[in-house]
């Protein structure tokens, strides 16, 4: 087997560098076809690519490759995200000698290069930003060619480019220009260390985990007799009429701060958190959480007293570090509280009043249908709940509780002003009550605890003077809206997704100071760069135009904002253009020229990841910039790849990287198991066992290529009736592939045209072991033929070898997969076969239960009426579960049916236990013994020493000792051995 991948992988070789050699993947406007503009996400130029980045670009290149033989003008061209600080932060650690930085990066390199002492010097060249860049960049390339991808490299750029920063600041000057930049304040994801809003590119592993800000409502609960307010941060303020206590962490640091003219208690790590989100802030005193289990403090609103009490649980560095408790409400609470009742010895360490303590019982003030007076109480006991270290019950019973009540509570009469409010309506009346009062804050917090790049810690912060993009916008959403109701998104499950983002989406720093980019040209001069993702959303424009700017060599000085105008708005006079910028009305008019070709971008192909950020922002920029006739056609999306059940990861040494996959596998038969093992929206789990498998059915079809090599083809003509009915099949089956490609299911379209036929092949093999020699070959010679047309897309370099040893010339790539029309001969041979595999298989598992040698075989078919009783159930039960009572009636008033309504009654049985089967395609009786009168010699081959009978079941004198007859289905015939 190790020689069969070994030949592959120097076929992969020879293609990709004659591809290459004749540039035939270089698009080039051509106005006598129709045009498909292909892209999927520039790749980031830090590091190495793995097996889960080539998911996403493997069904790229496959959509691309399939449109291209379809008659399509393809160009699929790439570029390199270097902005924002990935690239900046390697360069640091590099040049801070931080080892382990030094260690990923040497076994980066060592992916590419073998010699040491160059491994070392390039790492140590990473000191320079712009160095790790471009040597990644370079290798990106390299290891997308030796996938066989079908990129068009002459239009390569990096987001750092001169001339690609003046395409963004012109971009920004449009958004400006339509009010859709704003500044101002507003709660961001912030990074401690290097003083900056971030994006998702900024934060370590920000592509896998989301991260956002929380807006959390901090309830004032103020100490009795005191000015001073204990904090306590929520996302469900309603809750405060049920709160029983308040829990502190004993044994971690608070501090006592004056806030805004206010005395507040916090958690030590929450000041730091305040004091970004633009509080004034002066620490008062230090203290551990036990210095207030001697106090109590007021419920603001009720007035009620309540005792403060500790608990480990809490998070000092999530919130404000302060917790209330409402424990018929909340399962964690609720389990806290039982816990801390038992422990008597947590009740003397800290001195707890004890009576006091256990005298507490939750309080109900939501109703909800489907429980009691206390949810909490109820779930917990329901899911065995042992503590509150059972973190994992608890978590999905306080999901299910709060989901529950949320959409379906309702408040009760002791929640005053909010009685009989639905909680989601009474959660936001009860904080805006508490604002108007002064008794609660907003208080920000990230969605999950995150570092950036840089190794920093992520805060929500707000900061003055920021600037975003205002996503709220109301016009702005509403085109956005438009524009994604006009789209496909394939899946269209995934449609939903978008909807949500869209709602959600409000405003969105742009700009930071520290980072690689485009400077925001709002305010030059003062620092500001453009945020990674944000300078990311309209780049595929910048494709269509960077490589005449390349070849005419025009300067980044040229390229004006009136020449971007120009070409994207069809704004201005193309000679006042040229004069203003000193670039030819030629040169001008051949970017403007490439710009109204290719775009719109027909597709775009990314992971589901995206959606939530540069997708949706995509689809906003466009509407923002462009005319509507260039807005964004179509999105289609896969999920994430694991290995072996197990997410990848560098810990786990599971990950393969893209330059490994040639030399490991063969890039053929990565590229077809990672397209055929799942549909786009499950989660691909790379097993060796399945490897292997595709392993195994890529080397049948290369054998069933290589056998008929050098065989001649015969007059179809002359072919048996077995021969004519595999091509059938195998006509059928390019048919649903094609159709499956059509909607973009790439799966279906590899099980279909490739497995499918396969199997065809090796049944083919079987069934004319003593057939005419010449005939089988040229049957299995049109077939390999037609599969490599069909499936070049998917496993381009075995079929560009077979096209030239079959004597062809030029490149499979380039042939076209045409329309196939069945026939009706062609569906009847197809089901003929289908029949013919299905009845051979019911004998040989009959002869397996037989312990004597039969010596006659007597095949029965069903009478017609049973195939009109199946068609009718097929017609009345389409939308409906079967019902004997109905088809007995429907049967009673069938002019045919109805003298057979006895029998019926027993087949209807029958049909009540398997109803999928009246929906099967039917041959008639006569055709289904044509069929096996056919065949009979394939079954005399096979069974030399029986003799076969056939009949039709209803037929005069039909031989039936046993009764078998009336056990014949349509399209399953009964047998008898005797």
């Amino acid at each position: 087997m190790a020689s069969f991948l070994e030949g592959i992988r120097k076929i992969e070789t020879k293609w990709q560098k004659r591809w290459d050699e004749k540039k035939i993947f270089v698009g080039k406007v051509d106005h006598s076809k129709p045009k498909y503009f292909v892209t999927v996400p520039y790749p980031y130029a830090s590091g190495t690519l793995h097996i889960g980045h080539c998911r996403t670009y493997n069904l790229g290149d496959l959509f691309t490759r399939y449109k291209r033989q379809r008659g399509f003008n393809v160009m699929w061209p790439m570029a390199y995200h270097i902005t924002g600080t990935p690239v900046l932060s390697v360069s640091a650690k590099i040049k801070e000698k931080d080892e382990k930085e030094w260690k990923k990066y040497r076994d980066y390199v060592s992916i590419y290069e073998s010699d040491e002492k160059k491994v070392e010097e390039i790492v140590g060249s990473f000191v320079e930003p712009m160095n790790v860049a471009m040597y990644f960049s370079g290798k990106l390339m390299e290891d997308f060619k030796r996938m066989g991808f079908s990129i068009d490299d002459t239009r390569e750029f990096t987001t750092g480019d001169p001339e690609y920063n003046k395409f963004i600041e012109w971009q920004y000057k449009i958004l400006n220009e339509k009010g859709y930049i704003t500044k101002g304040e507003y709660p961001i994801l912030w990074c401690t260390n290097c003083k900056n809003a971030v994006g998702e590119d900024d934060i370590y592993a920000g592509d896998e985990t989301k991260v956002e800000v929380s807006e959390f409502v901090g309830i004032k609960f103020k100490l009795k007799n005191k000015n001073t307010f204990l904090v306590a941060a929520t996302f469900r303020p309603e809750t405060i009429f049920g709160a029983t206590n308040v829990w502190i962490n004993p044994e971690n640091k608070y501090c006592e701060i004056k806030i805004d003219d206010e005395n507040w208690i916090v958690s030590s790590e929450a000041v730091s958190k305040l004091k970004n989100q633009h509080h004034k802030i002066e620490i008062t005193r230090e203290f551990k959480g036990r210095e207030l289990f001697d106090q109590e403090v007021e419920v603001p609103l009720t007035g009620v007293v309540i005792p403060i009490y500790p608990a480990t649980f809490v998070d000092t560095d999530h919130a404000t570090g302060v917790v209330y408790s409402v424990p018929g409400h909340a399962p964690y609470d609720y389990a806290a509280l039982v816990d801390l009742q038992k422990n008597e010895e947590l009740i003397k360490k800290y001195s707890l009043d004890e009576s006091k303590l256990k005298s507490i019982i939750p309080i109900s003030l939501i109703k909800l249908d489907g429980y009691g007076e206390f949810p909490a109480v109820e779930i917990y006991e329901k899911m065995g709940v042992q503590s509150q270290e059972d973190i994992e019950k608890l978590e999905k019973a306080t999901q299910t509780i709060y989901k529950e009540e949320f959409y379906s509570g309702v408040m009760k009469s002791n929640t005053g002003e909010f009685n009989s409010l639905k909680v989601e309506e009474a959660k936001v009346a009860v904080a805006k009550k508490l604002k108007e009062l002064n008794l609660a804050s907003n208080v920000y917090e990230v969605s999950t605890k995150a570092k950036c790049r840089c190794g920093g810690k992520i805060i929500a912060a707000v900061i003055e003077d920021q600037y975003f993009l205002n996503y709220g916008n109301k016009k702005w959403k509403e085109l956005a809206f438009k524009a994604l109701n006009n789209m496909k998104i394939v899946p269209e499950k995934y449609r939903q997704a978008f909807e949500n983002v869209f709602n959600w989406l409000d405003k969105r720093p742009c700009v930071r100071k520290r980072g690689l980019g485009t400077e925001f040209p709002i305010t030059k001069g003062k620092g500001w760069i453009i945020e990674s993702l944000s300078d990311s959303v309209i780049y595929m424009a910048f494709y269509t135009i960077i490589k005449t700017i390349k070849e005419s060599k025009i300067k980044p000085e040229q390229l004006k904002p009136i020449l971007f105008d120009h070409i994207f708005l069809s704004n201005h006079d193309v000679e006042t253009v040229s004069k203003e910028t000193s670039i030819s009305v030629d040169t001008i008019n051949a970017m403007k020229s490439e710009f109204e070709y290719w775009y719109p971008n027909d597709l775009r192909h990314t992971a589901i990841a995206h959606i939530s950020n540069h997708l949706s922002f995509t689809i906003f920029h466009h509407v923002a910039i462009f005319q509507e006739k260039y807005w964004p056609q179509m999105f289609s999306l896969n999920e994430m790849l694991n290995r072996e059940g197990e997410k990848m990861g560098k810990s786990k040494g599971n990950v393969i990287p893209i330059a490994k996959i040639p030399e490991k596998y063969s890039v053929d038969l990565t590229r077809l198991h990672l397209a055929s093992i799942a549909t786009q929206e499950s989660v691909v789990d790379w097993r060796e066992v399945e490897v292997n498998h595709s392993k195994e059915k890529l080397r049948k079809f290369w054998e069933f290529a290589i056998m008929v090599e050098k065989s001649e083809k015969i007059d179809p003509q002359s072919y048996s009736f077995i021969s004519k009915i595999v091509l059938a099949s195998v006509k059928r089956n390019m048919k649903l592939a094609i159709d499956a490609m059509e909607r973009f299911n790439p799966r279906d379209y590899i099980l279909s045209g490739f497995f499918d036929n396969i199997r065809e092949l090796e049944n083919y093999l079987k069934l004319s072991s003593n057939s005419n020699e010449k005939e089988v070959q040229s049957v299995i010679k049109e077939t390999v033929e037609n599969m490599i047309i069909l499936m070049a897309p998917v496993i381009p370099h075995i079929c560009e070898e077979i096209y030239e040893r079959y004597g062809n010339t030029g490149f499979v790539s380039l042939q076209k997969i045409e329309d196939i029309i069945l026939t009706e001969e062609d569906t009847q041979l197809a089901l003929q076969l289908k029949f013919l595999t299905n009845l051979m298989k019911d004998i040989e598992q009959v002869m397996k239960l037989v312990k004597s040698e039969p010596k006659k075989m007597i095949i029965y078919i069903a009478p017609q009426w049973k195939n009109e009783l199946y068609k009718l159930a097929k017609d009345s039960f389409a939308e409906e579960a079967f019902n004997i009572g109905k088809i007995m009636s429907l049967v009673k008033n069938h002019e045919t049916l109805n003298k057979y309504m006895k029998n019926i009654a027993d087949e209807a049985k029958l049909m009540m236990k398997d109803p999928t089967i009246f929906r099967i395609s039917m041959l008639t009786p006569d055709e289904q013994l044509n069929a096996i009168q056919g065949y009979i010699k394939i079954i005399n081959k096979k069974y030399p020493e029986i003799t076969v009978e056939t009949y039709i079941s209803d037929t005069k004198d039909v031989f039936d000792p046993q009764n078998k007859a009336r056990k014949a289905r349509p399209m399953k015939p009964a047998i008898l051995l005797l």
